[in-house]
């Protein structure tokens, strides 16, 4: 081939990119300044597979069930010290499985296993770091070729290359009691509030009546009526005083594993919604008597500080989800720590 005349034009786009994302968080609860400590139970710090070194890459795949021991870098162990010195003890750390979360009973059998005496006082960490890392390139080229043989030759080519990873790190610490967490479904608007009424009641399940601020107009704590006298006797009766998690409470009763509570199950006639006006006066509504129809399991972290009228921290936003009212609206379901 020999080239008499050519015209010939190239394009090409580069992009890279490196992002990391951290959040750290910690909350403390002291109930009992001076109480001594009666009970003696496992502090324990749990760290995800990623963080000890297993990292996720789209274009490798690895194996979920691999176990590993390794030493926790500067950033990590600087937080592990720092907790110890806040608690005055040895930590211990295991590592873990990221399935072993969803599969083993973390916090056990609420039946099986009564509440404990509890402490006083508590203390949570979570820390976690998302670090995502690519690159793209994009080539083309086009042109037209005359040879002096007398052929006319149209070119097009292009090409592509990319590549991206993403690690995940997180660590957990808790210790104390599990914060009293019930859910709360708003019926008035997607928003929560609390009021300024004042309940007591047996929100920790120690036998012992608790004060605190009931949530607002428009909202209710989501209960079941265990005994059947049409009253919410105490912490048992609602969503997350027993095991420390609301939504794994209810998603007990979703009977056939569609990740709802709809009325494929039997307890969705029994579940009650809980209010209190601002004249504390009690009302229990069904799911059907505000037009629910479905309440979803999965939630996301919505960790937001809730206030009084007179800007009193009453509660702490924990977890939100959503549920289907049957006209096709929706509306949320979440889960606060109550201050008690």
């Amino acid at each position: 081939m020999k080239i008499d005349q050519s015209e010939v034009s190239f394009f090409s786009s580069h992009k890279q990119y490196h992002e990391i994302e951290e959040q750290e968080h910690l909350n403390t609860w002291n109930r009992e300044e001076d109480a001594p400590q009666r009970l003696q139970r496992r502090d324990t710090l749990k760290l995800s597979q990623e963080f000890a070194g297993l990292h996720r890459d789209d274009a490798l795949k690895g194996s979920s069930d691999a176990l590993f021991d390794v030493p926790l870098d500067s950033k990590m162990m600087s937080i592990v010290r720092a907790l110890e010195a806040l608690m005055g003890k040895k930590i211990n750390i295991s590592s873990y499985r990221q399935a072993d979360v969803s599969e083993s009973g973390l916090h056990g059998d609420a039946q099986n296993n009564p509440p404990s005496e509890r402490l006083g006082w508590g203390i949570e960490y979570s820390y976690s770091k998302t670090e995502k890392r690519g690159e793209k390139l994009d080539f083309s080229s086009s042109g037209s070729v005359s040879t002096k043989e007398g052929r006319r030759i149209d070119f097009k080519l292009a090409f592509s290359m990319q590549r991206s990873s993403v690690s995940e790190e997180s660590i957990l610490f808790k210790a104390g009691d599990a914060l009293i967490d019930p859910l709360v479904l708003n019926f008035g608007s997607n928003t929560l509030s609390m009021s300024n009424v004042k309940h007591n009641f047996d929100l920790d399940l120690d036998g012992k009546n608790d004060e605190f601020s009931f949530v607002g107009e428009g909202s209710g704590f989501l209960a079941l009526d265990k005994n059947g006298d049409k009253t919410i006797n105490d912490g048992s009766e609602l969503f997350g005083p027993t095991l420390g998690n609301g939504f794994e409470e209810l998603s007990k009763y979703d009977s056939d594993h569609n990740g709802w509570i709809d009325e494929n199950d039997a307890v969705f006639d029994k579940l009650l919604i809980w209010t209190k006006d601002e004249d504390a006066n009690e009302r229990l509504f069904t799911l059907k008597e505000k037009g629910i129809g479905a309440l979803y399991l999965q939630s996301s972290s919505t960790p937001f500080e809730l206030q009084n009228r007179q800007k009193d921290s009453v509660a702490q936003m924990r977890e939100s989800s959503i549920y289907l009212r049957e006209n096709g609206g929706a509306g949320t379901l979440q889960e606060i720590d109550l201050k008690i």
